[in-house]
């Protein structure tokens, strides 16, 4: 008999744990980069507007996928985590 398919492949969830990393990088970049005047600020106010724009993505992902439970609450809590 065929095994039921899994709903997230290995190739998918490789990709968007990397790109989960890149951003968590560019955050702690800005986050070092904040007490440069005004540069500083602008750098970290756009990690923040990337990493909005990446857990819409991600949330959007797993949504289509229609996983539900522990992986779209383990994202969901990895950023939550970040913002406090």
């Amino acid at each position: 008999m065929d095994e039921p398919k899994k709903k997230i492949d290995w190739a998918e969830a490789v990709f968007f744990i990397i790109f989960a990393v890149i951003t968590d990088i560019f955050d702690i970049i800005a986050d070092l980069a904040f007490p440069i005047p005004i540069v500083g600020q602008v750098i970290w106010f756009g990690a923040k507007f990337v990493s909005f724009i990446a857990w819409i993505i991600i949330q959007a992902w797993l949504i289509i996928r229609k996983v539900r439970g522990l992986h779209q609450a383990v994202f969901g809590l990895g950023s939550v985590a970040d913002v406090v």
